[in-house]
């Protein structure tokens, strides 16, 4: 809860996004402490993130992957104008792009 704030001010400078396997993504590396300080905030929330998705996983008797797909919409879903969200490409892939109205 407390990293939240640094979180949204990375959304915001676009320096993360939102995966489509409801984890975060570094989007544009920073060098130095800040760099340092981004991955790590990112790291974190990703294993707090993972560990939820695992949990509910297992008590709802479901496969991670469908858990992850709900989370990564709910998390596009929460993301503002602008923001980094990775969606499906036409083509079977993913592709990145920044979230409209």
């Amino acid at each position: 809860k407390n990293r939240q704030a640094d979180i949204q001010t990375f959304k915001n400078s676009r320096l993360i996004g939102e995966g489509h396997d409801g984890l975060l993504v570094v989007i544009e590396e920073t060098a130095g402490a800040d760099g340092d300080y981004m991955r790590t905030t990112v790291a974190a929330e990703n294993s707090d993130r993972m560990a939820q998705m695992k949990a509910q996983a297992q008590k709802e008797k479901r496969s991670l992957v469908e858990i992850q797909k709900e989370a990564a919409a709910l998390w596009a879903n929460r993301s503002f104008k602008g923001e980094w969200i990775e969606i499906p490409g036409q083509d079977g892939t993913w592709k990145w792009v920044q979230k409209e109205g």
